[in-house]
Parts: structure tokens; C-alpha cells; sequence
């Protein structure tokens, strides 16, 4: 399902993205896509194919990781 954030809270967004602060939960989840990424990358460089599976996998961390940017900016978390 598509959701598109209210005006204020994109403008909000764009504010919070200026500073260097993050919440826990985005640094965290940052960081595990990084590991996954990394883990991608060897995996494939090693077995010379790609994991489709673990693609969607990172993909689907990236998605959530889009909802916890617009919940930070809609103030649900901080």
C-alpha cells in the first residue's frame, strides 16, 4: 500500500535531513544494510552469481528503512 506523507511533515523531513543527528533505530538499520550489502557484494565476487533472495532481502530493509525516515519525520520516533 502506498502512503504519501503531508506536506508539513516532507518539509520537516527536509529540516531533520540538514542536521547530522539520527535516530537509534535509522542508524542501526543503516548499518545492518551496510553488513547485508557488503555480504552481497563478497558473495557474489566469490561465487560469480547474485543472490536474488538476499537481494529482496536488502531491498526490504531499504523500504523499512524509508519508513522509519518518515516516521522520524512525522515525530513517531526520534
Amino acid at each position: 500500500m502506498m502512503r504519501f506523507m503531508d506536506p508539513s511533515h516532507v518539509t520537516r523531513m527536509m529540516e531533520l535531513a540538514r542536521g547530522s543527528y539520527r535516530p537509534k533505530l535509522i542508524l542501526d538499520l543503516k548499518r545492518q544494510i551496510e553488513g547485508e550489502k557488503r555480504a552481497a557484494e563478497l558473495q557474489a565476487t566469490v561465487s560469480g552469481k547474485v543472490d536474488e533472495d538476499r537481494v529482496r532481502h536488502i531491498v526490504g530493509l531499504m523500504l523499512e528503512l524509508d519508513g522509519l525516515y518518515a516516521a522520524w519525520a512525522e515525530g513517531r520516533i526520534s
